[in-house]
């Protein structure tokens, strides 16, 4: 065996040629000169390109007589194997080739270096034979019905046909295709060996009422009845339907709906129906049990949903229910509110006209959260929203047109409880309210900034306003305040902070734990 480290010159190719195979001068010349486009080839295929001879005296045998590695891709061999002797058991298609004087495309083999290529195998001819073949592998190197393959500049378009002197073999690495229809051909093999199993289990009925608390039915191919599991017989019995006997069509219960849904499972494998039967629903599952491509019969499951979806009507109807609640509240307290306003407007003292306007804002801060609570149709309260709303409101009706007041929310994604949003919004309430009667008495550009954020198992809300500060005591003695203090201290065991720095800045900690990413317990 020979071999070389870069690509086989023409004397090399000649020597094995005159030394390892039968081929005549001419001959070898031909082999000489087809090899000089081996290189174009394996480039344009980005594939090795080899020739091969039969061995000299042997049918069953060839040599490696030219190679060419592609210069646009990555070479499956790491040495040029020239010289090397081929076998019919591991290269079928060359010998196929060589016997039947056909290009052949498609074959399979596995390389020396253990990698599985696919092969395009084309016949050379002696000097002087025309080709039949349409195209050399796709190369741009043609060959038609009317052109020589041998060297034609001696020898006449009607010389006599010669023999069959070598093949042009491409390369390509299918390593990963392989693996692939591997890969499928094991699953489709298990899907098709477990849906057997589970054909012969049932029918067998091995303990299978103790294996599956659906109700169980299996048909044959032509939809009959093959066997019926107790479950699913107390399910005719229940709704009515015909007692099926063995043998008897799928279509004479249900009013068909079995044969249908197992008709849609043939292309999808399995499929998924809800029906209503009276006052029972009953999720219809089939699974289609296929061989090799041909239906054997189905497998269907019937199963009794009609308490679960009992529950999820329950759920809606009081999901429903709480909705109406809450804004039938939310349009009593605006009904107090505005009878309260009708009040205020019959009084002349300045003080209750205060404390009505006063109470007023609380009644509306209750009423948004239960607006909110009756859009959502949940028990909880983006507190953000929240927040917006109720400076949006106090702002509007401050009743101070010499005044500009503008206001800012910088809030984490957070949700309240409604039973902790109540006190939460009129503490907020109070606070922005303060920041309108006390902080902005001598100013006309206002603002307030409202910032809340967790962590540590604490909420934080800080209500920072840019007026002149409070005085605390005499605001201490405020019932707004009196109303923040208690929610915070009594009500939800917080704390409180009042800080004059560059306004005021009122700081509200509430210990709440996170339940649920976003929601506070």
């Amino acid at each position: 065996m020979e071999s070389v480290d870069a690509n086989p010159t023409a004397s090399l190719i000649t020597s094995v040629c005159r030394t390892k195979s039968d081929l005549n001068e001419a001959e070898i010349k031909e082999i000489v000169r087809v090899a000089g486009h081996l290189q174009m080839m394996a480039d344009l295929n980005g594939s090795d390109v080899f020739i091969d001879c039969l061995w000299r005296g042997r049918e069953d045998q060839a040599v490696v007589v030219a190679q060419a590695k592609p210069a646009t891709g990555k070479s499956l061999y790491s040495e040029f194997i020239v010289g090397q002797r081929i076998l019919r058991d591991n290269e079928p298609g060359v010998f196929y080739a060589f016997q039947t004087d056909k290009y052949v495309t498609g074959t399979r083999a596995i390389t020396n270096e253990n990698v599985t290529i696919q092969q395009k195998i084309l016949p050379i001819h002696g000097p002087g034979r025309k080709s039949r073949a349409t195209g050399v592998l796709g190369t741009g190197v043609h060959a038609t019905s009317d052109t020589y393959v041998g060297d034609t500049s001696s020898t006449p378009a009607t010389a006599s046909p010669s023999r069959l002197i070598g093949v042009i073999i491409l390369e390509q690495d299918i390593s990963t295709q392989v693996i692939q229809e591997q890969a499928a051909r094991l699953f489709q093999q298990t899907a098709e060996d477990l849906g057997e199993t589970l054909w012969e289990v049932a029918v067998a009925e091995i303990n299978l009422p103790s294996l599956i608390h659906e109700g169980v039915i299996l048909c044959n191919s032509e939809h009959l009845f093959t066997y019926i599991n107790p479950t699913a017989r107390q399910w005719f019995e229940k709704l009515r339907q015909p007692r099926p006997e063995m043998g008897s069509p799928l279509a004479s219960v249900f009013s068909g709906v079995l044969e249908h849904v197992l008709q849609n499972a043939h292309d999808r494998g399995v499929e998924a129906r809800e029906f209503t039967f009276g006052d029972n629903t009953v999720l219809v599952k089939a699974i289609s049990i296929q061989r090799k491509g041909t239906f054997k019969g189905g497998l269907i499951l019937l199963s009794d949903i009609t308490e679960l979806r009992d529950k999820e009507r329950q759920l809606s109807i009081k999901s429903a229910v709480i909705k109406e609640i809450h804004h039938r509240v939310k349009n009593n307290l605006q009904t107090i509110s505005s009878l309260l306003r009708l009040q205020m407007r019959r009084t002349k003292s300045e003080e209750i006209r205060t404390a009505f306007y006063d109470s007023i804002h609380r009644i509306k801060t209750i009423a948004l959260v239960h607006q909110t609570l009756s859009q959502s149709g949940i028990e909880f309260v983006e507190l953000r929203q929240l927040i917006e709303s109720i400076a949006s409101m106090l702002i509007q009706t401050a009743g101070h047109p010499d005044r500009m007041v503008s206001y800012r929310v910088e809030a984490d994604d957070i949700s309240l409880p409604s039973e902790k949003a109540t006190p939460v919004a009129l503490i907020l309430n109070e606070l922005i309210q303060n920041c309108l009667d006390h902080a902005f008495e001598h100013q006309t550009a206002c603002r307030i900034t409202v910032s809340v954020v967790y962590g540590d198992g604490e909420l934080r809300l800080v209500v920072q306003d840019n007026g002149q500060g409070w005085d605390l005591l005499k605001s201490g003695e405020a019932l707004g305040t009196r109303i923040v203090e208690t929610l915070v201290t009594e009500d939800l065991s917080g704390r409180i902070d009042y800080a004059n720095c560059d306004g005021m800045r009122v700081t509200v900690c509430l210990p709440i734990r996170w339940t649920t990413p976003g929601i506070p317990s």
